[in-house]
């Protein structure tokens, strides 16, 4: 689970029945989620952006998907998908258990079994573009903004990460909206542990990582 910086809104990861859920509530009335995201495996790591705008979603399924969270609570909005990074692993399965925002929210670090820690940049301008692009195109196709259709294979953008790096990313794969141009998330820098990676934080700018996991160290980059 995460609090927002603010404190006005609260993410939780679950498992259902072999599933997973993530939902964003809004702290000064939780007895409803704002939003409900439907994923495929269970969710293990959930972290809200410092102005909560964004919300990244991760876990079983070794992906990151980044959710638009900027109209969660509002009638019969969606929260489409930003980007969604898949990953593999040499050494194992490529779980993800840690993320983290910094606090200008203009990066967003994770670590993965993977045995590295990954650090993304934040294009917000693109981000709005993605959102706008995604939500219109659901208006011209008819879409009616169920909840469930967020985490299901909606990606606006999708890029794998087998190495540091990653491939080419593979834009519009899961036909929810429209393809994009570039991607909302840019790989930064990939910090190589060579075992699990199960924590990861950063200073206010991310130019100082912390990372530890399986090897009962902690590394500061």
């Amino acid at each position: 689970m995460h609090l927002s910086s603010d404190s006005s809104r609260l993410a939780i990861g679950s498992e259902v029945a072999g599933a997973g859920r993530a939902y964003i509530y809004d702290t000064a009335d939780g007895t409803l989620p704002l939003h409900q995201f439907e994923h495929a495996k269970p969710v293990w790591c959930v972290r809200l952006s410092p102005p909560a705008t964004m919300m990244a979603v991760a876990g079983y399924d070794m992906a990151l998907t980044l959710y638009d969270v900027t109209r969660a609570g509002l009638q019969g909005a969606r929260c489409p998908v930003l980007q969604r990074v898949a990953y593999t692993s040499k050494i194992g399965p490529a779980f993800i258990w840690s993320a983290e925002f910094s606090e200008d929210g203009e990066a967003i670090i994770l670590g993965c079994w993977s045995g590295f820690a990954f650090v993304y940049t934040i294009d917000f301008e693109r981000a709005k573009q993605v959102a706008a692009a995604a939500l219109s195109w659901d208006e011209a196709d008819g879409a009616d903004g169920a909840d469930g259709a967020d985490g299901a294979g909606a990606d606006a953008s999708q890029t794998r990460a087998d190495t540091p790096g990653g491939d080419t990313p593979r834009i519009g794969d899961g036909g929810d909206a429209p393809a994009t141009e570039s991607a909302v998330l840019t790989q930064a820098a990939a910090v190589d542990r060579g075992e699990r990676v199960y924590a990861v934080d950063c200073n206010a700018d991310a130019s100082r990582l912390v990372v530890g996991g399986r090897d009962k160290k902690v590394a500061i980059r």
